[in-house]
Parts: C-alpha cells; sequence; structure tokens
C-alpha cells in the first residue's frame, strides 16, 4: 500500500472537525451543505482523503466513524493473486464437486457480514444434494453451476486451489481469467486512483468536509510480483569484502514476496 502520510492534515483539520462535530451534535442541519465529488487522491491519511476534484477543487475530507459505504475496485493481473487471498467465483461442477470448466472470472473480496463463505449451488438444494459427496455419483449426471467463496490454499500457474468450509476445490484459470478487486475498505487505495465522495461541510467551511460515501476505483490493475534476476554485477554491488553492504548491514537474501493484502491483514 503506497500513501503519501500527512500528518499536517490531521493538525489542521482537528480543530475544523471538533467545530463540525459540534454543529453535528446540535442538529444544525439547516447549516450544512452537501458535498458531491468526484476527482482523484492527492494524499492520504488515517482516515482522512485530500482529493482534488475534476474541477480543479481541493477538499480535505474525513470520512464518518461509521460509513455509509465505503468500496475500493480494482482490476488485477492474475500473477497477484496469492494464497490467503478470500475469492468468489462462479463455476460448473460435477456431483463429486470436479469443475468442469475453466474458471473465467475471480473476484478478490475481504470479509464482510453478508458474505459467507462456501458453496452455493444456483439450481436449489436439491439439484446439488449430492455436491462433494464422497459416494460414488450416477453413471449420467449432469453439471451443477454453484457459487464459491473461499481462501486460496495454493496457486501455481493457472492451477488453483480454494479452501471452502465444504470442501477444498481443485481448478484451472482460464488463459486469460479476469480478475476483479471488490473490498469494502480503502486500505489499498492509492494517490492517483479515482474517488467519488459523498458528505457535508457548514456553511462557510468549502474545501473541508465530512464524507458518508466513498467510492474509490484503481487507476492501473493490480500487478503481480516477479523475483528480480540478479546478475554477478548486482551481487557484487555495494558490499563490502565480508559479505556486507555498503551501511554495515547483511544483505537480504531471503527474497521474501510482499504481501498485497498486507493492509488488511493488519501489523504482524
Amino acid at each position: 500500500m503506497i500513501h503519501t502520510r500527512i500528518p499536517a492534515l490531521a493538525l489542521c483539520l482537528a480543530s475544523v472537525l471538533a467545530t463540525m462535530a459540534s454543529a453535528q451534535n446540535q442538529n444544525q442541519n439547516p447549516n450544512r451543505e452537501t458535498l458531491k465529488a468526484t476527482g482523484s487522491i492527492k494524499a492520504m491519511g488515517a482516515g482522512m482523503i485530500h482529493l482534488v476534484t475534476d474541477d480543479g477543487e481541493e477538499w480535505l475530507v474525513k470520512l464518518e466513524a461509521r460509513p455509509d459505504s465505503v468500496w475500493y475496485y480494482a482490476e488485477a493481473e492474475p500473477s497477484w493473486l496469492q494464497a490467503g487471498m478470500l475469492v468468489q467465483f462462479s463455476g460448473r461442477f460435477d456431483a463429486k464437486g470436479q469443475p468442469q470448466e475453466t474458471i473465467g472470472a475471480v473476484k478478490v473480496v475481504n470479509a464482510r457480514p453478508n458474505l459467507a463463505m462456501g458453496v452455493k449451488v444456483d439450481q436449489g438444494v436439491s439439484a446439488g444434494a449430492n455436491l462433494f459427496s464422497r459416494e460414488e455419483a450416477p453413471v449420467k449426471q449432469q453439471t451443477i453451476s454453484a457459487d464459491v467463496v473461499g481462501k486460496i490454499a495454493g496457486i501455481k500457474g493457472q492451477a488453483i486451489s480454494v479452501a471452502t468450509p465444504n470442501a477444498r476445490i481443485q481448478a484451472e484459470l482460464a488463459e486469460k481469467a479476469i480478475v476483479s478487486v471488490e473490498l469494502t475498505t480503502l486500505q489499498m487505495a492509492k494517490i492517483g486512483d479515482s474517488v467519488e465522495v459523498n458528505g457535508w461541510y457548514p456553511k462557510g467551511m468549502k474545501g473541508r468536509a465530512i464524507a458518508s460515501r466513498v467510492t474509490v476505483r484503481a487507476k492501473e490493475p493490480l500487478k503481480g510480483w516477479s523475483k528480480p534476476v540478479a546478475t554477478k554485477q548486482d551481487a557484487t554491488a555495494g558490499k563490502s569484502k565480508d559479505g556486507k553492504s555498503a551501511d554495515g548491514k547483511s544483505a537480504d537474501k531471503s527474497g521474501a514476496k510482499p504481501d498485497p493484502f498486507d493492509a488488511l491483514n493488519g501489523p504482524k
């Protein structure tokens, strides 16, 4: 996650927000102006967005403690998918739960109250009552359409394994699978992403507002991480004879893959 930290923003908003909270507590709605703005993110801080509207106006916006709606949308390359991500997709399965086609579209989501993990059969319980059953399926069987929500247990190339409370599903991604991202958090938002804000501000305080609804759309697709190929020159550059870097620290040889969901997983 790439954010520009703006501690000064918090300081300059402190007195402003206190005044706005007072107006809210006193139920002085007639003194409010409605804000509906679209633009791009210029900077971000904890619960705050500095945006530049399509008309060139700049706003410092703070999210309500419990906003009505917060959404983050993005597209991603299939190589961006990683184990541990919560995904949602549809497919056709036989009575043993084996997918009968490649998966053409996958949506990465985050946990939310109205999203249950598992396999939901589209054609009703009776049609899919034996789905993932250990019993032998009839010789003449029909495929069943189902929606799957689960965590990626493993992914290598086009092969993907998804764990659900019902079973672990082994599937294949289509060669040009579409990967979308739909989150109810803004922790993956970046500078330059487009943003739509709905909220309010007290009269006479244009430029600073409280937002009840925020939607962010990623400017660019999320890309997968690839370990750079080290050359002999790279291996010796900036190191002393004892194998340490120029700053005296041992070189990191782990090549650890960064987790794009660090923002969602919380501090380690």
